[in-house]
């Protein structure tokens, strides 16, 4: 029984720490953010992709549009890679701006982006699409 007991904790301990290194693997690499997340306010879907060291986000599907949105308009601009996250531009449609914005991850799923527009910032949370 006791034999049992320790196969079981080292076997949940050995599942922990493999959780935590996907995690971390993701959040390390660059490319992680390439594919395609959908933003869960407005059920937009925004691919992401990589030109030289550079990575993009543009839209591939409208639910919901606002102001210049369109398929095909490019949100996420210029965004390059350091300390697990990703900064760059991100432009808002209904107000025909580009405002700076940083990218993590809470998952490997979960795409985290902060908004700073001037004294005020946004978060947004973005999940993965499966394709």
């Amino acid at each position: 029984m006791k034999t049992i007991r320790k196969c079981t904790a080292a076997l949940l301990l050995a599942l922990f720490f493999m959780s935590i290194g996907a995690r971390a693997q993701s959040a390390a690499n660059p490319d992680s953010i390439v594919g395609s997340f959908a933003d869960k306010d407005n059920g937009n879907t925004v691919e992401f992709y990589k030109e030289k060291d550079r990575y993009f986000g543009k839209i591939t599907s409208l639910k919901n549009s606002g102001g210049k949105a369109q398929i095909g308009t490019i949100l996420l601009r210029n965004l390059t890679y350091a300390d697990k996250q990703w900064r760059g531009k991100i432009y808002a449609p209904k107000r025909d701006q580009e405002f700076p914005v940083t990218i993590t991850f809470s998952d490997p799923d979960t795409m985290v982006l902060k908004v700073d527009a001037g004294m005020m910032t946004r978060t947004l949370t973005w999940k993965r699409v499966q394709p």
